[in-house]
C-alpha cells in the first residue's frame, strides 16, 4: 500500500515529468520497499548467474508462470544494482486497470497494442538509445501468463512463443545479445503449478524456493520463427531438468 501511494503521488503532482525526475522518484520508491522485499526472498531464490549490461538496450526474456513473475525479476535487478529509472517493458495496454496504464507510460514501456506498432517501437527504442544510461526491457514472448490461459500449456511447463514482438526486436536489436530466463517455483521440492489456487500462499511459505537459471542469448539476423521456437523447446527441457535434479 505504501509503494502504491507513493507511486500516485509521483502521477498526480509531479508535472515536471523528465528523466531526472523519473530517477529521483524510482529511487525514492525503490529503497524503501524492495529492500524489504528482497530480504523476505533472497535466501530463497537461487540463481545461476547475475545480470549486467549486454547493449544500450537489454532485453529480458523469462517463462511467464504468474504476475508475480515481474515481482521476482525485480529482485533480481535489485541484487545486481540495476535501478528502476533503467527498467522498462514490451507489454500489453488492453485489459489493465489505469493505474497500470499509468504505470507503464511512467516507465516508457513498448506498447504492443498500438496500431502501428512498428512506429511505437521505433518512437521508444529512440527514447532508450539516447538516454545517458542503459535500458534494461522486459519482454515476455509468451504474451500471457499460465495462470491466465485458458488452455493448457504448449509445451509441458510453458506456452508457445508469440513471434511479433520478437520480430520487432530483432529489426532493432539484430545481433545483440539478451537474457532468457527460466523461472521454477517450487516448494518441498515440488512444481508449485500456475493455477495452484494457493499459489502466493506457496509462495509465501519458508519452504518455498524459487529457482532462476539465466543465460545469455543472442538476437539471429534471420529465421526467427525457427530460433525462437528452437529457444522455448530448450526452455522447457531446461526447467524439466530443474525439476528433475529436485528428485
Amino acid at each position: 500500500m505504501y509503494l502504491l501511494i507513493n507511486i500516485h503521488h509521483i502521477f498526480d503532482n509531479n508535472e515536471d515529468n523528465n528523466e531526472d525526475n523519473n530517477e529521483k522518484w524510482g529511487l525514492y520508491i525503490y529503497n524503501r520497499s524492495f529492500i524489504m522485499l528482497d530480504n523476505i526472498f533472497k535466501k530463497r531464490i537461487v540463481i545461476n548467474n547475475c545480470l549486467k549490461n549486454q547493449s544500450k538496450v537489454t532485453v529480458i526474456n523469462s517463462n511467464h508462470i504468474h504476475n508475480i513473475d515481474t515481482l521476482i525479476i525485480w529482485i533480481l535487478f535489485y541484487q545486481n544494482n540495476i535501478y528502476p529509472h533503467q527498467i522498462s517493458s514490451v507489454s500489453t495496454f488492453e485489459n489493465i486497470s489505469d493505474y497500470d496504464k499509468k504505470t507503464l507510460d511512467f516507465i516508457k514501456a513498448i506498447n504492443i497494442n498500438k496500431p502501428n506498432i512498428e512506429e511505437e517501437f521505433n518512437e521508444k527504442m529512440k527514447i532508450y538509445n539516447t538516454r545517458n544510461y542503459n535500458t534494461f526491457l522486459i519482454s515476455y514472448f509468451e504474451g500471457k501468463t499460465l495462470h491466465h490461459s485458458k488452455n493448457r500449456s504448449f509445451y509441458k511447463y510453458i506456452d508457445k512463443p508469440k513471434y511479433l514482438a520478437f520480430e520487432l526486436l530483432c529489426n532493432h536489436l539484430k545481433n545483440q545479445k539478451f537474457y532468457d530466463i527460466e523461472i521454477v517455483y517450487t516448494i518441498n521440492n515440488n512444481q508449485i503449478h500456475s493455477k495452484d489456487k494457493y499459489f502466493l500462499w506457496k509462495l509465501m511459505h519458508p519452504l518455498c524456493k524459487i529457482y532462476i537459471n539465466v543465460k545469455v542469448c543472442k538476437f539471429p539476423p534471420n529465421n526467427e520463427h525457427e530460433y525462437l521456437n528452437n529457444l522455448y523447446k530448450e526452455k522447457n527441457e531446461n526447467i524439466k531438468q530443474i525439476l528433475n535434479k529436485l528428485v
